[in-house]
């Protein structure tokens, strides 16, 4: 990119002085070239890069626009386009390239910056020869421009091209300057790479390399509305998510429909929002902590035991480890099987540890679900204990009866790729309840789950034509499509 950097440093430079010049005289001068009249379609890059002194007309005074061009011209192009100087001291060794020949130092200066290398043999070893009378293909050329101009490898978008195969060596170049708007291909979708290129069609694609243009930008937020509400992205305080109210109940900035998943949220509206808050689901301005164990006391369990009955915590039905991607939602990670013995008790809070190789920034959030129903609103991962903390469950558990809750988690769409994490109930103690004791077979751990290195796609469900309004009493009436 430095080359590209210096390239367009030089033609500003060459910008200013036609400006200072006055670009009407030039414009009255015509076409330097006969054979490349103004109204021709390569007109302007030819006339461009003849002004930079990158090309040159035939001593006939043409340009020779029809005229293939072979390797060793076409590196004299790429390298006054977009290197500048030559190293006239560097020999890259090639068996056909002598000192003394006019291509030498292009040559010589391409292949030092890796521009070009020379032919290879069937075994893929480099013969030593550059082949400099070639004529050249637009495979080959779309190579050395790409190199020339120092564009990233941009193959996202691709296949673009019929005849362009993404097993072919030249795939990745043909693609990276289609993605930047330096070739185009014909009208048929094909990119021939295997035709010899013209020396006007070598003027427009190295024209074009001069300033590149990314032709997969993303829409502006002005421009889109990602989640189809109606509000566009720029002005919409939930873009993932559909709300076209717009209420934001805390006056935080984000949609109430976000919020509910965000540590900007305030779950029992009282004023501390649950990402500082130490007890979120229970009331408590105060924040008060008298036994400073970072649970606030509305939370806090530290009343003598007001039931007789025991508590068993056991592993529910297993839950297999699996490969999951980044990003992933609503991910079973383990249930937990909570029983009580003669009388009835109360789980008010549940302390789960994330293990194995991986980080607590891995998930985004955390919940408890007894079936289909959440219990919780998301929990983040403590990234000093590994904890998420559940309290203010009030769950009754009903004498001699059981129920199973299910750890579920989010999964940051930054989690490592390669990271195993699980959940696991370390001891009694990460179990808060009004009986008497905490039975069970600690540490109560889940399988362990892999992040892969993809995106969980995106499944999106929008409303579909239109219905007539029912009346009451209608029957087998379709009330909605989607």
């Amino acid at each position: 990119m430095e080359r590209l950097r210096k390239t367009i440093a030089g033609m500003s430079v060459v910008a200013l002085l036609t400006s200072m010049l006055g670009f009407s005289a030039i414009a009255q001068a015509g076409s330097t070239y006969p054979d490349v009249p103004t109204d021709h379609w390569a007109y302007d890059a030819v006339e461009t890069l003849s002004d930079l002194g990158v090309v040159q007309g035939y001593d006939n005074g043409n340009y020779g626009c029809d005229d293939s061009a072979n390797r060793a011209e076409f590196a004299k192009f790429v390298v006054n386009a977009y290197v500048g100087d030559t190293d006239d001291d560097y020999d890259a060794g090639f068996k056909d390239v002598p000192s003394t020949e006019w291509y030498s130092p292009y040559v010589n200066t391409a292949a030092k910056l890796g521009i070009v290398e020379g032919y290879r043999d069937a075994d893929g070893d480099l013969t030593g020869y550059f082949g400099p009378g070639d004529l050249i293909d637009r495979a080959a050329a779309a190579k050395m421009v790409m190199l020339g101009v120092g564009l990233e490898a941009d193959t996202e978008h691709g296949p673009s091209f019929t005849d362009v195969s993404s097993a072919a060596w030249y795939y990745e170049y043909v693609e990276t300057l289609y993605a930047y708007s330096v070739v185009n291909g014909y009208g048929d979708g094909t990119f021939a790479p295997g035709n010899k290129i013209s020396r006007c069609e070598l003027a427009v694609m190295v024209d074009n390399g001069l300033n590149p243009v990314y032709r997969w930008d993303e829409p502006t937020p002005e421009e889109e509305d990602m989640d189809e509400d109606g509000v566009m992205d720029d002005e919409d305080n939930c873009p993932e998510e559909a709300n076209d109210d717009q209420s934001d109940m805390d006056e935080d900035g984000l949609g109430d429909v976000c919020d509910d998943n965000d540590a900007n949220a305030d779950s029992d509206d009282d004023g501390v929002m649950d990402g500082e808050d130490n007890c979120p689901d229970v009331a408590n301005a105060d924040q008060e902590d008298e036994d400073e164990d970072g649970l606030g006391d509305a939370c806090d369990s530290t009343d003598e035991p007001t039931s007789e009955g025991s508590l068993t915590v056991a592993t529910g039905t297993s839950v297999a480890g699996a490969t999951v991607p980044q990003g992933a939602t609503s991910v079973e990670m383990m249930n937990l099987m909570f029983s009580a013995s003669t009388e009835d008790v109360v789980v008010t809070d549940l302390v789960v540890h994330r293990y194995g190789v991986g980080s607590a920034s891995d998930f985004s959030n955390v919940y408890l679900y007894e079936g289909d129903d959440r219990l919780t609103t998301g929990r983040t991962v403590s990234t000093d204990s590994n904890n998420a903390t559940f309290s203010g469950l009030n769950l009754e558990v009903e004498a001699g009866e059981s129920r199973t809750l299910k750890v579920v988690a989010d999964f940051s769409a930054t989690a490592s790729a390669s990271n195993t994490d699980g959940f696991e109930v370390v001891s009694a103690d990460s179990v808060t309840h009004n009986g008497l004791s905490t039975e069970g077979t600690f540490s109560i751990k889940g399988n362990l789950f892999t992040v892969s290195g993809s995106d969980a796609g995106t499944l999106t469900i929008a409303r579909q034509g239109s219905l007539s309004n029912v009346t009451v009493g209608q029957q087998d009436s379709e009330v909605a499509k989607f």
